[in-house]
């Protein structure tokens, strides 16, 4: 940044310190987000699924009962007449 002709450096320190646990809780971290990445995919897996079986016995339920109210009015018009 060019500030009154003078050029300002973004001073950071010669030496960034971290923390004596930063590398310890920062692998846990990455093994716990790991962990739940996995258990999310399963999750969403069998997710679809269940809608998948769930969707099409729904459809299957419907195009039945359909086909018996059908047939049932079909076969009430035959036998009345």
């Amino acid at each position: 940044m060019i500030l009154n002709n003078f050029k300002r450096k973004d001073k950071k320190p010669a030496d960034e310190k971290q923390l004596s646990g930063y590398q310890l809780g920062s692998t846990i971290r990455e093994k716990i987000d790991a962990q739940f990445q996995i258990t999310g995919n399963k999750l969403n897996s069998w997710q679809d699924i269940i809608g998948k079986k769930t969707t099409s016995g729904i459809v299957i339920f419907l195009w039945v009962t359909s086909f018996c109210y059908f047939l049932y009015s079909i076969l009430s018009v035959i036998i009345k007449h």
